[in-house]
Order: C-alpha cells, then structure tokens, then sequence
C-alpha cells in the first residue's frame, strides 16, 4: 500500500506503532523549516500532543549530532544526568525510546515511542528493526510532503488557467447580460415614449397600471436573466473549497453552457443534451464538478473549430453515473493517445493552451472519486472522452 497524503502517513505510523510494537504512547514529530523547529503532527497517549523542540534543544542537538537514538532505561543505568529541560520534554511525550528520522545527513523528524506495554525492555533486535523504520519513514514523509506541494501547485496552474479562460470568454459573457438589459431598457423607453407622445391617453388608469406591471414584469425577467449570468461566472472564477455536494448533472450542465455557450454559437456550434429524468446524483465538489465538464465542454468545441455539433449524454448502470462528451471534431492521432493525460501534452498552436488542461481533470475526477478515459476518437471524425462517478445513495427516513 502506497500512501502519498502526510497526515494519513504520519496517523498510520503511530496507530500501526502502537499496535505492533505494543507501546503505551507513540509521537511523530515533524520539521518546520520555517520555524526550525519539530512539531508533533500525530500521537497517542502522550502527555502534551502540543510539545515543541527547538533545534538548540539538547535532545535534538544530540540527534543531529550523532544519528543515534535516546533510551531513557540506558541512561538511567549508566547514570548519565539528564537536565530538567530534557526530562521535562521526555516527560510530556511519555517517552522511553527516541529516534531520528535522518534524510541526507539531515534530522527531518522525531520517532518518539513510550514504554512497551509488556514491561519489557527495548532490544537490539527492535533496533534493528525500528532504525531502518525511521529512515524509511524520513523519505516517505519527504515524498508525502512533495505530493502536497504537487498538488498545490497543480490547484494554482489550475486557478491561473481558469482566470486566463474566463478573460477570453469576457466578451461573450458580456453580450449575453448586454443583451437581456438592452431588452429592459428598451421596454421601459418605449413605454416613457409612448406617454410622451400621447399615445397612452385613450387609456383608462387602470390599463396604464396593467401595462406598467406587464413591462415591470419583463424587465424583472430580463435583469434576472442578466444576474444569474454574472453570478454565473463570479462562481466559476472562485477557487474549489474541497467540499463534496450532492450534485444534479442535468442542473451543472445547463449552467457550465451558460458559461460557454456563447462561444460556440459564434463558432456555429450545436450543442446536444441528453439527461435522462430520474438520473442519480454524484456526491462530488460541485464547483470542481463545473470545472470538469467546462474544459472537457470548451475542449470539445476546439477541436471543432467552426461548424459541428457536441453531445453530453449521461446514464446511470449498476450504481455508477457515466457522462460521456462527444464532439465531431477533429480527433485524435494514434501516436499522441498516450500522452494525451501527460501533463504540458497539447494539440493546440503554441501560445493558445498550457496543456494542463486534460491533466489536471484528470487529478480532479480522481480527487472526487472518479474516473476518466478516452471511450473512442477517429481523425477527422470526432472524440468521446468518458467521465464516471458513483451514484449518491440518499437514505430515505422511514417514519
């Protein structure tokens, strides 16, 4: 088993620790290379979970000093003085055996175990066993600690690429609230107009109030419509919170097009939708969601280029939710397929995409529990890219 999240690796160390090796407590302290100092970021039983060693501490200046370990009974024996300061910290983490975590000469970490819950005494067998544990650990952890700051980087090339599309789709966004708005006013003009004109005056105060509510009425329509665009967008362009929703696909899809459904009518794009009613829900991040299906959406009509049709078909079997993205556009080469999931890989003209893209989606799907493949592609016929998701069990409440 592989794991690359640290504080599950860091909370499997000590639980796994403390079950085998049987001890009364365990700790796993960190690094902060900021601080220069070493945090506990897991334990059981120890006394303060809050402890801090510094890098001048004596503990850990002996351990970067000599890549050895501290045995408190080994001490004790062979009446070495251990001061206040140092008991105190031994004290807090319930400790009788601690251990450097050592990566390229340097200490990255703090193993720190408590008495064994037999009463027996550490041996040179447990070493042997537990030193090379400690260094393993010190690389896992490493690797762990890299995957994190991936993936960080990965979310910020992933918010970055976002802002730069949603810039390019600013002149679209704005003629679609341009257009409902101009109906409002223009409605409200005519209306001024016409009284001006006198053209209202046969009319009894009634029929003018009735009239005046039924341009009331268009105008609320038409500034909603133009709201719901903005927000619309100002919802896209905030980053994913990480937080899993019960999601309705027909709903995500029909607001992802009105994001981008404006390029492709000025591209003559046609735009399919079959959802079936009755379809499950996903429990997924619902803004990560709508990212998903826009840049496989926007992907498609890019392929297209000018004149042609996208499809987003969705069904439900055996408890899974398949959403397939199928568009008749260019396709792609056999000798590229392998790389089309690689990161920086893009078809596209230098200068007019990243690459991330498809890469990124890819992490996002499997963030939330999914999985995404190419179902078929042909050149110069079209590509169907395949997005799949558990279905979301909702509990009904007996009464």
């Amino acid at each position: 088993m592989t794991v690359v999240n640290l504080d599950k690796l860091v909370n499997l160390t000590v639980d796994k620790l403390t079950d085998v090796v049987k001890t009364s407590a365990s700790a796993v302290l960190l690094l902060n290379e900021e601080k220069q100092e070493f945090d506990v970021v897991a334990s059981r039983n120890v006394r303060d979970p809050k402890v801090t060693l510094l890098r001048s501490d004596g503990i850990v200046t002996f351990l970067e000093q000599t890549h050895g370990y501290l045995l408190k009974k080994e001490l004790i024996e062979r009446r070495v003085y251990i001061p206040p300061a140092i008991q105190e910290i031994i004290d807090k983490l319930n400790a009788e055996l601690i251990i450097p975590m050592v990566l390229h000469t340097e200490v990255k970490g703090i193993l720190s175990l408590g008495k064994k819950k037999s009463d027996e005494d550490y041996t040179q067998d447990d070493m042997s066993i537990l030193l090379p544990l400690a260094r393993t650990l010190a690389i896992a952890i490493s690797n762990a600690k890299l995957f994190e700051e991936l993936g960080i980087a990965q979310a910020e090339a992933a918010q970055k690429e976002k802002m730069a599309v949603i810039g390019t789709l600013s002149a679209g966004i704005n003629h679609e609230i341009c257009n409902p708005l101009g109906i409002a006013r223009g409605q409200c003009e005519a209306f001024l107009l016409n009284i001006k004109d006198g053209l209202y005056n046969d009319k009894s105060p009634e029929e003018l109030l009735d009239k005046a509510k039924d341009i009331m009425a268009k105008v609320i329509k038409e500034t909603d419509r133009a709201t719901a665009i903005t927000k619309k967008l100002s919802s896209f362009a905030k980053p994913a919170k990480g937080e899993v929703d019960i999601v309705n696909i027909d709903k995500e899809v029909d607001d992802v097009l009105g994001l981008v459904g404006y390029e492709l009518k000025l591209e003559k794009i046609e735009f399919e939708k079959q959802v079936p009613m009755g379809l499950p829900n996903i429990l997924v991040d619902r803004k990560q969601f709508q990212e998903v299906l826009f840049n496989l959406i926007r992907n498609a009509g890019q392929a297209i280029g000018e004149k042609g049709r996208i499809a987003v078909m969705a069904k439900e079997r055996r408890g899974r939710v398949f959403i397939d993205i199928k568009d008749t556009g260019s396709g792609v080469p056999e000798d590229k397929l392998k790389e089309l999931f690689n990161p920086f890989f893009t078809t596209k003209e230098p200068g007019k995409g990243t690459g991330l893209g498809l890469f990124i989606v890819r992490q996002v799907v499997e963030k939330n529990g999914g999985r995404i493949y190419l179902k078929e592609t042909k050149v110069g016929e079209g590509t169907t890219f395949t997005v799949e998701f558990p279905a979301a069990i909702v509990q009904e409440s007996r009464v």
